[in-house]
């Protein structure tokens, strides 16, 4: 019995997220190795844990009229895996996916729900839609309370700053627009205002 397998029996069910990630992660290396040989010839395994995603819940409204979930990264259609309030959907049978990037389930989730998954992401899938540190556009005169971003943004994945300090969606500002936010109070002149966001996927 290999590591891998012993890993395995000892953890299955186990309902830390951290586990439950560890034995897929070492299942892969598992079978790269045995693709490989054995791992006794010299041979390296090409891995990167960087090149997985676990437990992402992608972008859709759960409302009870929506179908169509989107990832954050583009993914190798033959790795995903979808789950439906922790249990595990069946491909083709309850959902299909949609080119490299969309899922569509046979069925709308209500509110209060929920969908996750995990997936291998696409060779050469790029980081070129995250914008970390962009400082927004606005007056800063203490009254403006309206700021805009040079993108697009998806609101599910914005945290703002300012002076330095991730503040509070909803109690410190809101999401009003695809690309703006409005603070709950103005900023003042000497303040420093700016966001890490993921760029949406339509502009």
């Amino acid at each position: 019995m290999s590591l891998i397998q012993a890993y395995r029996l000892r953890f299955t069910g186990y309902p830390d997220e951290a586990i439950r990630q560890l034995v897929r992660v070492l299942g892969e290396i598992d079978e790269r190795i045995e693709n490989s040989g054995g791992g006794g010839g010299g041979s390296e395994v090409d891995f990167d844990a960087d090149d997985y995603i676990f437990a992402e819940v992608p972008v859709g409204a759960i409302n009870g009229s929506n179908a169509f979930f989107t990832t954050v990264f583009e993914f190798d259609p033959s790795s995903i895996e979808v789950r439906y309030n922790g249990q595990q959907l069946r491909k083709t049978a309850d959902y299909i996916t949609i080119g490299n990037q969309t899922i569509q389930l046979f069925f709308s989730p209500d509110a209060g729900e929920a969908i996750d998954v995990d997936y291998k992401k696409s060779p050469g899938e790029e980081l070129e839609r995250f914008v970390n540190g962009e400082v927004l556009s606005g007056a800063l005169d203490g009254s403006n309370t309206v700021f805009t971003t040079a993108n697009s943004f998806d609101p599910a994945w914005i945290e703002v700053r300012l002076n330095g300090i991730q503040i509070r969606k909803i109690v410190d500002y809101t999401v009003t627009a695809v690309n703006q936010i409005t603070f709950t109070e103005a900023p003042l002149s000497t303040d420093v205002v700016d966001a890490d966001y993921l760029k949406s996927i339509i502009p």
